[in-house]
């Protein structure tokens, strides 16, 4: 099973851009996400699903809805708020993912 890294976070407008070391596989790599974000957020509760070209990770930060995206297509990863409330959560969450470092919450395309 994958052992997964965070290398950055970047907040592009309505969602946290991740970058993950090995990059994921969409179609091999599920259990292995659900594992890293659980070990990430132990309150998550992960519903996963997924398809050829991608897969999805529907989780809970503070009692707030997210949606982790893995797509094969562009190689990218990306966390995306499932509720207003959740919306305002997003650089809390890259915090909770990233603590070394911050977000700001008023910045578009800040890597931490």
């Amino acid at each position: 099973m994958q052992n997964f890294q965070l290398q950055t976070i970047e907040r592009c407008a309505e969602v946290l851009i991740l970058q993950l070391q090995p990059a994921p596989d969409p179609q091999q790599d599920l259990a292995a996400l659900q594992q890293w974000l659980s070990l990430q957020l132990p309150e998550a509760r992960c519903q996963a699903e997924q398809n050829i070209d991608f897969c999805q990770i529907r989780f809970y930060f503070q009692q707030q809805p997210f949606l982790l995206t893995v797509e094969h297509y562009t190689a990218s990863c990306w966390v995306e708020a499932g509720s207003g409330e959740a919306f305002l959560l997003l650089s809390k969450l890259a915090e909770a993912l990233y603590p070394a470092n911050s977000v700001d919450p008023s910045s578009q395309g800040t890597s931490i």
